[in-house]
């Protein structure tokens, strides 16, 4: 897997709008985000798509790895 997708100081819409195209790629991929909104915003899309995903939490950040 590639470096994860940094994401850390974006407001949303944006982290959810990288994920979407990161997504049309079929590849597995990870995102980087400092923000609890983004996680939940993130994991709705995701839950909503079908898509696997797990998220790792440490201090203020998360990394959200994606195997579609």
């Amino acid at each position: 897997m590639a470096a994860p997708l940094d994401c850390r100081g974006l407001s949303c819409p944006l982290p959810v709008l990288r994920v979407k195209e990161e997504l049309a790629k079929g590849q597995p991929f990870a995102i980087m985000v400092d923000d609890a909104c983004a996680v939940e915003n993130i994991s709705r899309f995701l839950n909503h798509q079908g898509v696997p995903f797990t998220i790792a939490t440490q201090e203020e950040e998360s990394l959200i790895e994606v195997r579609p």
